[in-house]
């Protein structure tokens, strides 16, 4: 009896242990500038996608680690007489 109660605590342990393996994540970054007034007035968009590998993480590790930002700059006088609003953002995926 002793055994199978030790096997059934060595089970439920193990099944609250964290998997550690390799993980992807996938990130698609993107650019946009705006400019308002001036002659360069207009709109202006990149983006470009990156993806890193994440060695020997848990799951809960890696979503911590694999997320989406965003962020708009203060806007700026372009010196043509227009203002220049930035923003960069990143949209990411765990794989």
């Amino acid at each position: 009896m002793k055994k199978i109660t030790l096997l059934a605590l060595l089970a439920l342990g193990l099944s609250f242990a964290s998997c550690s393996k390799d993980r992807t994540c996938t990130c698609t970054a993107t650019y946009t500038a705006v400019t308002t007034g001036g002659p360069d007035a207009g709109t202006v968009t990149g983006s470009a996608v990156n993806t890193t590998t994440l060695k020997d993480v848990s799951g809960k590790s890696a979503r911590s680690n694999c997320l989406n930002t965003s962020m708009t700059y203060p806007s700026y006088p372009d010196g043509l007489g227009g203002t220049v609003t930035e923003t960069y953002a990143s949209t990411c995926e765990l794989d």
